[in-house]
């Protein structure tokens, strides 16, 4: 905020009494936006991977149960 009228003189000829708008916002930078933006891709690749690892059912071969081996060893001893 400027006021209309000037209440100090500057001191000197080109002075600034107010400091000068930015440029930029901090969170403009490339500092910024390139580590957020690969801290975010690897959060949504975490957690379509997480999904899809999770998701899988076991490898069971069906049929393959070798419960007759510990079935007969329990009954002949």
């Amino acid at each position: 905020m400027v006021p209309d009228n000037m209440l100090l003189e500057p001191p000197f000829e080109g002075a600034c009494l107010y400091p000068k708008k930015p440029e930029r916002r901090w969170y403009n930078k490339k500092r910024f936006i390139i580590p957020v933006s690969i801290l975010a891709a690897m959060l949504i690749l975490a957690v379509i991977l997480g999904s899809v690892l999770g998701s899988r059912s076991p490898n069971y071969a069906p049929g393959m149960h070798f419960d007759f081996l510990f079935n007969s060893i329990m009954t002949d001893g």
